[in-house]
């Protein structure tokens, strides 16, 4: 059973939404051609991913960023703190 505004395979259309607007939908011009050239490519928008995980990507990202900066500084913070010593030895952390 199809609903009013429903496409063939019951799902509902950008340009059944558009045809609801009337005369506003000269209004929105270049928003709603934008929305009709999504509509076109006809590939369905992802869901936003829940909080907690969406929170999560961006830690490991924040974390892989920050491990990188500090990869590239630790040889360098080494020998600085080597040739500080006037013995040469380093201290290793236990």
């Amino acid at each position: 059973m199809l609903l009013a505004g429903e496409g063939e395979r019951g799902e509902l259309r950008l340009s059944d939404m558009v045809a609801g607007l009337g005369d506003s939908r000269r209004k929105l011009g270049a928003a709603r051609k934008a929305l009709e050239r999504l509509e076109r490519r006809g590939a369905p928008v992802a869901a936003p991913l829940p909080t907690p995980v969406a929170q999560r990507l961006q830690r490991k990202a924040a974390y892989e960023s920050s491990s990188k900066d500090v990869a590239k500084w630790q040889s360098i913070v080494k020998a600085r703190a080597l040739s500080q010593r006037p013995d040469g030895r380093c201290i290793t952390p236990a």
